[in-house]
């Protein structure tokens, strides 16, 4: 009983001093305590940075996505990226267009304020505006690369302030009357530049027509939002917010009217909002790595938006394959590279690992459980970028004690994919040391006990 309870206090002080970032004096220390059967050591592996493509960006009850963006980035390490924005529009209401005459049709979508946008503050940002031509289902999986049919071209806008400072004043009818209306900074794109095509589309709908979502959307299936090439940042929209809509203005005998169709809302579950993403790696850092992927890498890349991913590999699990594993931890730190804009284009805030099973399927590690979308996340598993003190150097630290017993049991495979917490929403991006780094490489700590 002595021998378990001076084990189980040495293990506790162990986490402690891990926690404080002294890993040189937590080896020394338990070198030295070895006796009583508990031990430190790192177990070799390796590192490599993977395409990763297979992102899903819509899943119901699969996958959470807190964000929609659209934009362009030009990022000299990891190469262009775009995001694009597919969506479905819904009814409030049953309208009736009879006799109206159109006045115009305005987009509007609501800035994402907790997040706004991520790539260099001062780019110009822009966009194009189409008509979506393919069905979307909320009970199918998209994925960063699906591809989706666009058709005419029905509103652009380019050189955009992008601003959360100012609110937007709009006239509009109210209760039959014009009003003065103040929103909140919001995006507004008026569409049709003066055709009436979309417009008078939508004014053209029967009133059966707007019977139910499903059967409008057989008549309007949606809109893509695209970036125009001019465009140097990612803009983030909360499409759930109820200015993310399209406002169709128009005249009826006389009286000025309003009819909004919302994108997102509690009152439309069967409504979808996609992104897909492109990426150009040319002529970039991680094309380097990508064309030759190898363990021995230096430098790992991890992006959002179906961009590039880690594996973890361990090749010699024999040091401690007839042991009991009282606690894991992978650690990885921040690589500042000369001339990175790290203002632009900050790191991810929070990483996480998928276990890689034979098949080839990925599912979150056991030490994750069902706490993604918990705050206690960084509790028990960690993956948030913290600061190093003493030197300074931003590393993210993951409790992956289950994962490893699952993996000596060969309950576990030994491949894992590091990747952003929100890989199919966030748009940002990481550069770490390789475990190839003899200095601030890719670790796993283990504290074991021999059987």
């Amino acid at each position: 009983m002595t021998k378990k309870l001076s084990s189980l206090s040495l293990l506790g002080l162990v986490l402690t001093l891990w926690a404080c970032n002294k890993a040189s004096d937590l080896g020394a220390f338990l070198e030295e305590d070895n006796e009583i059967g508990v031990f430190y050591d790192s177990v070799p592996l390796n590192t490599t940075t993977i395409e990763d493509e297979s992102t899903v960006t819509w899943s119901l009850g699969r996958v959470f996505i807190p964000t929609n963006s659209v934009g362009r980035l030009d990022d000299p390490y990891l190469g262009e990226s775009r995001a694009n924005l597919n969506f479905q529009i819904g009814i409030a209401s049953e309208p009736d267009f009879t006799d109206a005459m159109l006045d115009s049709v305005v987009l509007t979508l609501a800035y994402d304020t907790s997040r706004f946008s991520y790539g260099p503050p001062d780019e110009n940002w822009g966009i194009e505006v189409y008509q979506l031509e393919s069905d979307l289902y909320a009970d199918s999986t998209y994925y960063a690369n699906s591809s989706f049919e666009e058709g005419s071209l029905i509103g652009y806008e380019d050189n955009i302030r992008v601003s959360l400072d100012d609110t937007i004043t709009v006239v509009e009818p109210r209760d039959a009357a014009l009003d003065t209306i103040r929103y909140l900074p919001h995006l507004r794109v008026k569409l049709d530049e003066g055709q009436g095509l979309f417009g008078q589309t939508l004014l053209d709908l029967d009133v059966s027509d707007f019977a139910s979502n499903e059967i409008f959307r057989q008549k309007i299936k949606g809109l893509i939002v695209k970036p125009t090439g001019t465009s140097g940042k990612m803009v983030y929209f909360n499409m759930y917010a109820g200015l993310s809509r399209i406002n169709l203005y128009y005249t009826q005998r006389d009286t000025a009217k309003l009819v909004i169709l919302p994108v997102l809302s509690n009152s439309i579950t069967t409504n979808v909002a996609v992104n897909t993403y492109e990426h150009d790696y040319t002529g970039s850092a991680v094309a380097e790595v990508l064309d030759d992927p190898s363990p021995s890498d230096s430098l790992l890349f991890v992006q959002s938006m179906g961009g590039p991913s880690v594996q973890i590999d361990f090749p010699d699990l024999s040091l401690v394959e007839n042991s009991t594993i009282n606690h894991a931890t992978l650690v990885f730190n921040l690589a500042y590279l000369a001339g990175d804009d790290t203002l632009g284009f900050p790191p991810i805030e929070h990483l996480v690992l998928e276990e890689v099973t034979p098949e080839g399927d990925r599912f979150h590690v056991a030490d994750i459980g069902n706490l993604l979308t918990s705050a206690e996340l960084r509790l028990f598993f960690g993956g948030d970028l913290r600061m190093n003190e003493d030197t300074g150097v931003g590393f993210y630290s993951m409790n992956v004690t289950n994962h490893f017993q699952r993996m000596l049991r060969g309950e576990a495979g030994t491949s894992l994919v590091l990747t952003n917490r929100y890989k199919g929403a966030l748009t940002r991006r990481s550069i770490l040391h390789g475990a190839s780094d003899s200095n601030l490489g890719a670790r796993l700590f283990l504290t074991y006990s021999e059987l």
